[in-house]
């Protein structure tokens, strides 16, 4: 469990609020897996790249979440914010939501794409058309509320 107590890696799968939590079984298969991917290891199967995603519903458990990982690296794409935590063996902690969740999709500009030709098996033009663009109008910062952002260490 790398630098995490027990207390914080349960953390991120069982609400503080909550006695009983349905993810407390997948905490326990976790914990289950660990003699089984020894044992794969110890046969010279390889494990690598693993990675396990948790989804926030909102901002605050997103923020709550990328705190209880510590150090992470964030990114984001059209859909998704993102905070990764890598541990040795190149597996890694995936926490994510939706853009759609905590921004305003607003339209930037309609352009024209012009006509072009799609190569294929067989060739089709495809006539000029307009589309839209969109952004994405977010707070400043979205883990800006109190979280200290640390650079993730190469391991």
């Amino acid at each position: 469990m790398s630098d995490l107590t027990q207390a914080e890696f349960d953390s991120l799968f069982v609400p503080a609020d909550s006695a009983v939590s349905p993810d407390k079984d997948a905490i326990d298969g976790f914990r289950e897996m660990i003699p089984v991917l020894e044992r794969l290891q110890a046969s010279g199967a390889m494990l690598s790249y693993n990675t396990i995603h948790i989804c926030a519903s909102n901002k605050e458990e997103f923020q709550a979440f990328c705190r209880a990982l510590g150090t992470f690296k964030k990114d984001a794409d059209d859909e998704f914010f993102r905070c990764k935590r890598s541990f040795p063996g190149q597996t890694t902690l995936s926490v994510f939501v939706a853009r759609k969740s905590l921004c305003k999709q607003v339209l930037l500009r309609t352009e024209t794409v012009p006509e072009h030709v799609i190569p294929a098996i067989a060739e089709r033009v495809v006539p000029a058309f307009e589309r839209q663009v969109y952004g994405w109008e977010c707070e400043d910062s979205i883990l800006a509320d109190g979280i200290e952002v640390k650079q993730e260490r190469a391991l």
